[in-house]
């Protein structure tokens, strides 16, 4: 599989998970089991590829930024295993998953404004399937991960669109 087929699947495997969460804070109740509720998400992350992924789009910052929201929510579990959850490791960890995207600059500004959602949609995907692993124990890893998955997306989206605002190649002076 090439990148570009990739990128666009993660891309749409994110949007997918995005709007499946925002559809679950209205539609799902509290009492489901966390099982049912990662199946839901599942659906949407495959609906959400297949939809992207006949599409002639380009992406790069948003699948980096879909796995970054993953590996994320998975580091601040680990991070929990061995020792205590601070502020300081949160945002080693934000800081950390968002770096990519200053690498894998964005192909425009649709990929750009998809950044920060998608970010979001790995990290639904990585909480759910923790939860229906029963990994998350622990009060300071729940809330750890709720932060990380609040300020590494607006991290994310900040990240992507500064560096697309930013020329890649420097202009001659003029004489």
């Amino acid at each position: 599989m090439r990148w570009k087929t990739a990128g666009k699947l993660l891309t749409g495997a994110g949007i997918g998970v995005f709007i499946t969460f925002l559809a679950s804070l209205r539609l799902i109740p509290e009492t489901t089991p966390v099982e049912e509720v990662l199946a839901l998400y599942l659906l949407g992350l495959a609906i959400g590829a297949a939809a992207f992924g006949v599409r002639g789009w380009e992406f790069r910052a948003s699948p980096v930024a879909y796995l970054g929201g993953m590996m994320a929510i998975v580091a601040v579990t680990l991070i929990s295993e061995v020792s205590e959850v601070t502020a300081a490791k949160l945002f080693a960890v934000i800081l950390t998953s968002v770096l990519a995207l200053g690498i894998y600059r964005p192909t425009g500004v649709t990929d750009a404004l998809l950044a920060g959602p998608v970010y979001f949609g790995g990290v639904a995907t990585a909480l759910a399937v923790e939860g229906a692993l029963d990994l998350l124990k622990s009060v300071e890893t729940m809330v750890g991960t709720v932060f990380v998955g609040i300020i590494g997306t607006m991290a994310a989206f900040l990240t992507a669109a500064l560096s697309l605002m930013i020329p890649t190649k420097p202009e001659k002076p003029k004489p």
